[in-house]
């Protein structure tokens, strides 16, 4: 099986699919370097000062490219176009830059004009593929829980138990 193959596969099964060397870490650090310039363009949400959030960036000038680099990155496209059976996707616009920002459990949400598209029908099914999130680290991080098959189980932000399983400490099956 072909790495898009299987990153397909991933994707249908455990609702994820790590890609390895989209990036080249030169490329990596220039990205990091332009979005720690325009840190101060981003609102603190936390008690922390450092930790920082910028929904909608790839509407900034300066960050742009940041966006266009990611949703063009040829093998992104090439495992989504897999993942969709070759039909017509794009990117709608939900970018959000996180600094500092850790969270016990976080889900996905569409807010404004996809809220609709959070419906159970649409979100949490098994058949067809209807949106996903292309996320880039730019620094190496402790740990990250993911919770396999969450895709299709209509769990919510406010639901302990996901937190749990997520990290292993569930006794719930």
């Amino acid at each position: 099986m072909s790495g898009i193959q299987q990153a397909k596969a991933q994707l249908r099964e455990v609702g994820y699919a790590i890609l390895p060397n989209v990036f080249s870490l030169e490329e990596i650090e220039q990205f990091r370097r332009r979005v720690v310039r325009a840190k101060d363009r981003m609102p603190s949400t936390r008690e922390n000062p450092s930790s920082r959030h910028f929904a909608g960036f790839h509407r900034c000038a300066e960050l742009a490219g940041l966006h266009a680099d990611l949703v063009q990155s040829r093998l992104i496209v090439e495992v989504l176009g897999t993942a969709y059976e070759h039909r017509d996707f794009n990117a709608i616009g939900l970018s959000d830059i996180t600094i500092n920002r850790s969270q016990q459990w976080h889900t996905d949400l569409l807010r404004g004009p996809y809220q609709r598209f959070g419906v159970s029908e649409v979100c949490w099914q098994d058949s067809e593929p209807s949106c996903y999130k292309a996320l880039l680290y730019l620094q190496d991080g402790e740990r990250l829980f993911v919770l396999p098959g969450s895709h299709k189980l209509g769990r919510h932000i406010e639901d302990t138990e996901a937190e749990q399983l997520a990290m292993g400490t569930s006794q719930a099956k």
